[in-house]
């Protein structure tokens, strides 16, 4: 209900009018009959004054206006994005799930709990007895105007699939909607984060200009939490019993600073913690790498974990699980020498004491008695390739190339290159002949190098002493890592016995990984020489020593060591035994993949012979869409010999197919699609400082769920929206205000008259 008027002049005017009438009335009978009291004189120009406003009053034609007036109108935005699909695990959580077992309640979830609760005392309730309630998703058509009892079931049934979030353009959007009854403020419940259209500083600048204020209440965590996540595990999934098994894993660390994190194995089936360590983290990923020992036969369950930082919440992550199988096998081994030098005799001392090995050995200089007296002892190398291939590992000293015939020699090296299961050999340099007469022979392509070219560097020798260094690549092998962690295995390498003479192999053949190497100073500068090389050969394995005097290490304490070195390093070579007739598998790490994922590409081929000419690498085809194709390479991982891999990125949204080129039994094959990149995922932690922004540029405000309560009492109460005006009632013509002015002017009349004014 409202008075009004048609006053026809200005409002300036009519104050001075007003001024002037009083004053000249003042003034009027302030110098009239100057015996007149006080009281007389200021009552009568009250008189004269409410005649006055009387009759301006009828000149104003006012008349009472009665209107009928809705609730204020109050608009609530619905942040309906895919990143509202997001699970922030927070300290609340812990120990909790929600009704699909998950750890952490979806940011929708949530939203729509504290928006539409069960309870009578839910924010949209207590919001309806005050506003009238407008509900929008993000764009301009969804609107919910259904009455309050109907909104909660009508919410719910939305899902936050919407694949960007244009949240300043709804802002925008829903105030220019209601131009005609503007609301009190806007309820905005999101994570803030804007990927598409005006940002929340945009549309908070429109929302101060129409005057409604913007009210956010923010969903999701402001910073991720701290992460420590393992990936990527590789180990032999078979070996011999008493085997140092090594693997290899990454660490990602994310949203923390920590240096170092413990990492353990367990032995789930026999209740035991096999190994714990102390990783140095540097960056986001770092290599783990482990060597436990395979003490019982069977099939057993490992679990590796990462122990959890204290501040950890998510810790589902933290560990990963293989199958191993321990198989009692034994292991024999051919070993072939022409003299009884150091090496021969305390090598075939440490493999003759390990029950597991079957040692037989070859001396083809020694006298015919010695075969007699030796025990597994002949006389010549066999020469019939079954008899050969009956042995896992082949140890070949410094023999003359003489002494082994053509065939023999084409023999060994298809007891690495074609035997099934492949077989290990070992080379052991020698001063006379080995590895020097052998640059010409079949055997010549299954070592991983050669002596060089030029005259000067063939079967040069290197006088010493040599101190030994294992390589990054050689820390990593079960048999070279003595020590516990990588810092202690180098202080024992330190501490070995140096070597005095060494024939180093000059050209390096691609794949081969050089584990130890020496350093040889001279005036100019210091070179490192391969000492122990390792290559893979087909399926088989080749270990190459271009020195031979590991038998020095028995001197100051390091007789364990040796005996650990020798019996590993045959342990690992004859491992190609326990290779099945497995069909080679193509698989990829996951089936689909968002851009800019890194793809990873494994090959399991336990005879990579059948598949590729190199040694160490694998090519196959990657088509992409069934239109353009293009070559890919595998690489050998240099823990497994039957795993071949490589890592794609950059890759295009769409469908890939990857298959093996051979015409050798089934085609490996397998397919996997790359979809388009998602807006939505590259940013998920809560806007929380844009919209303290945007909210303090309308007017408004910005609340946690917890503090969303306390939006109660800082909105605004507004002002209705009219419904329906009903018929004026003018107040200048009544008869009452009449009456009134008759009543006043009378009254000055008589009261003039009898004061002797007239």
């Amino acid at each position: 209900m409202r008075v009004v008027g048609d006053w026809p002049w200005p409002i300036w005017i009519t104050i001075v009018i007003i001024g002037i009438i009083l004053f000249l009335t003042y003034y009027f009978y302030r110098t009239t009959r100057g015996d007149l009291n006080h009281f007389k004189r200021y009552f009568l120009l009250t008189i004269r004054f409410t005649s006055c406003v009387i009759l301006f009053l009828m000149l104003a034609q006012w008349v009472l206006v009665i209107e009928r007036v809705g609730m204020p109108v109050l608009a609530i935005i619905l942040d309906d994005s895919m990143s509202m699909q997001i699970r922030d695990i927070t300290p609340e959580a812990r120990g909790r799930t929600d009704s699909e077992g998950q750890l952490a309640t979806r940011r929708w979830d949530h939203a729509v709990a504290l928006l539409c609760g069960a309870d009578s005392s839910s924010l949209l309730k207590e919001l309806a007895q005050k506003y009238r309630i407008k509900v929008y998703l993000l764009d301009e058509y969804t609107e919910f105007q259904d009455p309050v009892q109907k909104l909660p079931d009508v919410i719910e049934k939305v899902k936050p699939e919407r694949a960007t979030t244009p949240l300043g353009r709804t802002i925008q959007q829903v105030i220019s909607g209601l131009r005609g009854q503007p609301p009190v403020g806007l309820v905005i419940l999101t994570d803030g984060v804007v990927n598409e259209g005006p940002s929340l500083e945009e549309a908070a600048r429109r929302a101060h200009q129409d005057l409604v204020p913007l009210y956010f209440i923010g969903f999701g965590a402001e910073k991720g939490y701290p992460d420590l996540s393992l990936q990527g595990w590789v180990m032999e999934d078979t070996v011999f019993l008493g085997d140092h098994v090594a693997l290899q894993a990454q660490l990602v660390a994310k949203n923390t600073n920590v240096k170092e994190a413990r990492v353990r194995l367990t032995d789930v089936t026999n209740q035991r913690v096999l190994v714990e360590e102390k990783v140095p983290v540097s960056g986001e990923t770092s290599d783990i790498n482990l060597i436990f020992k395979a003490e019982q036969a069977g099939e057993i369950e490992l679990r590796l974990e990462c122990l959890p930082l204290q501040e950890e919440i998510d810790r589902r992550n933290n560990s990963l699980s293989k199958r191993l199988l321990v198989r009692e096998d034994a292991i024999r081994i051919l070993m072939v020498e022409e003299l009884p030098r150091f090496e021969y005799r305390f090598l075939r001392n440490t493999l003759i004491r390990e029950p597991s090995f079957e040692l037989t050995t070859v001396l083809l200089g020694a006298d015919p008695e010695y075969v007699e007296e030796a025990k597994a002892a002949l006389l010549a190398v066999p020469t019939s390739r079954d008899d050969l291939w009956a042995y896992d590992v082949i140890i070949l000293g410094d023999i003359p190339a003489s002494r082994l015939s053509s065939s023999t020699l084409e023999n060994i090296a298809a007891f690495v290159t074609e035997k099934d299961p492949p077989g290990g050999l070992i080379v052991l340099s020698g001063p006379y002949s080995m590895p020097r007469e052998y640059n010409q022979t079949p055997l010549a392509k299954v070592l991983p190098g050669a002596l060089g070219t030029l005259p000067e560097d063939r079967g040069r020798a290197l006088a010493g002493p040599y101190q030994l260094t294992p390589t990054r690549d050689g820390l990593k092998m079960p048999w070279i890592a003595f020590g516990a962690s990588t810092r202690e295995t180098e202080q024992i390498w330190q501490g070995l016995s140096a070597v005095y003479w060494l024939r180093p192999l000059v050209d390096l053949k691609p794949g081969a990984r050089v584990l130890v190497e020496a350093v040889e100073k001279d005036d100019r500068a210091a070179r490192h020489q391969p000492v122990v090389v390792f290559q893979y050969v087909g399926a088989g394995r080749v270990l190459f020593h271009a020195m031979d005097e590991t038998w020095r290490w028995r001197r100051l304490e390091g007789l364990n060591w040796y005996h650990h070195y020798w019996i590993e390093a045959v342990r690992f070579m004859a491992r190609g035994k326990l290779e099945s007739a497995r069909t080679p598998q193509l698989v990829t790490d996951r089936s689909e993949y968002q851009a800019e994922d890194p793809v990873r590409i494994m090959l399991e081929c336990p005879n990579p012979s059948q598949l590729a000419p190199q040694d160490d690498s694998i090519t196959l085809w990657l088509e992409y869409e069934g239109q353009t194709r293009r070559e890919v390479t595998l690489r050998r991982h240099p823990m497994r010999g039957d795993l071949f891999e490589t890592t794609l990125r950059g890759l295009a949204p769409g469908q890939y197919y990857v298959w093996v080129p051979t015409t050798v039994g089934r085609v490996p094959a397998t397919g996997f699609v790359v979809l388009p990149s998602l807006k939505e995922w590259e940013a998920v932690q809560m806007a929380r400082k844009e919209m303290e922004t945007a909210a303090r540029l309308s007017g408004g405000g910005f609340y946690t769920p917890s503090k969303a309560r306390q939006l109660l009492d800082d909105l605004p109460s507004g002002r209705g929206t009219l419904i329906e005006t009903l018929p004026p009632r003018p107040l200048w013509n009544s008869s009452l205000v009449l009456l009134l002015l008759i009543v006043t002017l009378s009254a000055e009349w008589i009261l003039r008259k009898r004061l002797g004014l007239l």
